[in-house]
């Protein structure tokens, strides 16, 4: 027997032990006859070792035990149970993508204190980073190592969704359909500026690195995990978008330590946003994946528009009360002003100016700074279902 075939019957060796064990334990959970033994067949069927995707009755399941309405302990046994599957199969690759898509659903389909509770699972276990699985691999065959990379970079994502949660307290998702001057990045203080958006700077950074690469762009498990990170493209892009926004608004008065803290998110931001063209390309070119996302188009920040900023800094006062003396730049809409009226940065269409400010004459009104909106038109991202393949439609442009 070749080695190619040996891996073969090994994978389906192992895949079949696997399936009697999840059996059995199903068949122990019903005997126990416990008020538990539902939620208990419920992890087990909707992570079960087997290549179909978790059953729409088992989530469902655990959605309305993880519910902001069950009682706490039921929350923490299901978290548990998760856990435990995760735990006791640290090798099996369908059993681990199988439950952190799980995961994911309950993240994103119910109400925040499901990643509250999390959080304190977490931190009453010691176990920080629960789902960051950056180290898992499923040697068996040649397929199971391309679905071990996809499990790595979408654990890494997971987790960096709920460091954010954990630092802002908040969901990018949950947060959909609030203004963009009352949203959580657009309102808040420097202070909390400074620490939330490099997080949620981070969180874009990984979405973008969840490249499903060799088999696992044509599994169907892989591709629906995929389908659930292209959904949150728009609501994390977002976020960072109206913390920049947030940024300029106050740089020109922060004092030059935080003002040098600002200018390398932005920077950051220009370097997310060059991967993020390179993301959209891809995703594009992934036969399964044709036409099942349409991206619109993305607008870079002004080619000036760092080079102001580090200008602004080399003068910037020491201490945040002196902004403004001795020919300053005050706070303003404007990102540069000191070149003229620059470009003013806008998430989801134009600000509102205030309509009982007088009307200037059309001889002495400045030429009005252009417009960046930043979202680009995301009110229109859409991703469909189901995740497999699709008509052959060209690759959408960076």
């Amino acid at each position: 027997m070749d080695p190619a075939s040996k891996q073969a019957a090994k994978y389906k060796t192992q895949s079949l032990i696997g399936i009697i064990n999840d059996r059995m334990e199903v068949g122990m959970a019903k005997i126990r006859g416990e008020e538990s033994a539902a939620l208990d067949v419920a992890i087990i069927k909707a992570t079960l070792q087997d290549e179909v995707v978790p059953k729409e009755k088992h989530v469902r399941t655990l959605k309305i035990s993880c519910s902001s309405q069950s009682p706490r302990q039921v929350v923490n046994y299901a978290i548990h149970g998760l856990v435990k599957r995760l735990d006791e199969n640290p090798k099996a690759w369908l059993v681990t993508l199988k439950t952190l898509i799980v995961f994911h659903r309950l993240m994103r389909e119910t109400d925040p204190t499901f990643q509250e509770e999390l959080l304190r699972y977490a931190e009453r276990t010691g176990r920080h980073r629960v789902l960051r699985l950056d180290s898992f691999a499923d040697h068996t065959t040649k397929e199971t190592w391309d679905y071990s990379a996809w499990i790595r970079v979408y654990s890494v994502y997971l987790d960096e969704r709920l460091a954010l949660f954990r630092i802002t307290h908040f969901d990018p998702e949950h947060e959909q359909g609030v203004e963009a001057r009352n949203s959580k990045l657009r309102s808040c203080t420097t202070a909390e500026l400074l620490d939330y958006l490099p997080a949620a700077q981070r969180l874009l950074r990984q979405l973008v690195s969840c490249m499903p690469e060799g088999a696992a762009q044509n599994n169907e498990i892989a591709l629906l995990a995929c389908s659930l990170v292209l959904k949150e493209v728009r609501s994390v892009y977002r976020i960072v978008c109206e913390g920049m926004m947030n940024l300029m608004d106050r740089i020109f008065e922060m004092d030059r330590g935080d003002a040098l803290k600002g200018v390398e998110l932005v920077k950051e931001n220009l370097a997310v946003n060059d991967r993020f063209n390179a993301f959209v390309s891809t995703i594009g070119a992934i036969q399964a994946l044709k036409g099942a996302v349409q991206f619109p188009p993305v607008q870079p920040l002004p080619s000036d528009f760092l080079s102001t900023l580090e200008e602004y800094v080399k003068d910037a006062p020491k201490v945040a009360g002196d902004a403004g003396k001795g020919g300053g730049i005050g706070r303003s809409n404007s990102v540069a002003p000191k070149v003229g009226g620059g470009p003013r940065l806008i998430v989801g269409g134009p600000i509102k100016d205030s309509a009982s400010l007088p009307s200037p004459s059309p001889l002495s009104a400045p030429a009005a700074p252009p417009e960046v909106d930043l979202l680009g038109g995301f009110e229109t991202l859409t991703v469909n279902e189901p995740p497999k393949a699709a008509p052959n439609v060209p690759a959408p442009t960076a």
